[in-house]
């Protein structure tokens, strides 16, 4: 007798979690990819902690302008603190567009299967949350008190999320429930990589234009005035190439912090 054997696939295995995918289409330019998961009311009330940042700013150069009287320094005092203006603006800016579209838009139904919950993400202060829906792996970046409510089992989830910063403004656990709840708890190793970027956007900030207002402020006058024209954008373009060396330095010594012991 002839015996038919049926060949049974193995199964896959649970897809490890990653961080999402970057933005695609039209809208990438409008993507900010730092504040993405914020409420639309947070992301305002940065824009209007940065515009008082600003003004600041904007008082400070129009008072060193009255204050020089060499043309040279007056353009050079304009150019710098308009690129200290705009810069942190480029920031902030795009996503104060996305927060004020939403709060006119309805938020989008986003539901499948939990496949995977981390307390940490790519942006600072949210978890990360990944759906399997019909169509495709959904990556949100979610506040970590929502995370409180979902089961460490894979269950459906969905939840309600902003068209355009994609901030999730609920989430709802549907099926049975098995051990304890997602961890919140970030793990030790990864507080400080939590903050980097913030670390590394500031402090190269501060030390590209804090330089560059010292350089600018310097008591050299009348035959030796053409050095400001020199050392202003000179010292900062060195300051910024040396952030850049140090940033890649630091950032790969966390990485190999991160990197799970063999």
């Amino acid at each position: 007798m002839r015996v038919q054997q049926r060949k049974i696939k193995p199964k896959q295995r649970q897809a490890q979690f990653a961080p999402p995918p970057p933005p695609k289409g039209a809208n990438r330019a409008l993507q900010a990819r730092m504040l993405e998961g914020y409420s639309p009311a947070r992301v305002i009330r940065l824009s209007l902690y940065l515009a008082v940042f600003q003004v600041a700013l904007l008082i400070v150069g129009v008072i060193l302008f009255l204050l020089f009287k060499d043309l040279p320094l007056r353009l050079e005092d304009a150019l710098v603190f308009l690129v200290a203006i705009v810069v942190p603006g480029t920031l902030i800016w795009p996503a104060l567009v996305l927060a004020l579209r939403d709060r006119k838009a309805s938020p989008d139904l986003v539901q499948g299967q939990m496949v995977s919950a981390a307390p940490v993400s790519t942006v600072y202060g949210l978890g990360m949350l990944q759906i399997r829906t019909r169509q495709k792996d959904a990556y949100l970046n979610v506040e970590r008190r929502l995370l409180k409510q979902i089961p460490q089992n894979q269950v459906q989830v969905a939840a309600r999320v902003t068209p355009n910063l994609h901030h999730v403004a609920s989430l709802q656990v549907m099926g049975p429930r098995y051990g304890g709840n997602v961890p919140t708890e970030i793990p030790e190793q990864f507080r400080y990589a939590e903050r980097f970027p913030l670390i590394a956007l500031g402090g190269t900030y501060a030390a590209v234009f804090g330089l560059g207002l010292v350089m600018l402020v310097l008591p050299l006058y009348g035959s030796v005035l053409w050095l400001h024209l020199l050392l202003v954008p000179g010292v900062m373009a060195v300051a910024a190439v040396a952030a850049r060396f140090i940033l890649q330095f630091l950032q790969k010594r966390l990485e190999a912090q991160l990197q799970p012991a063999t």
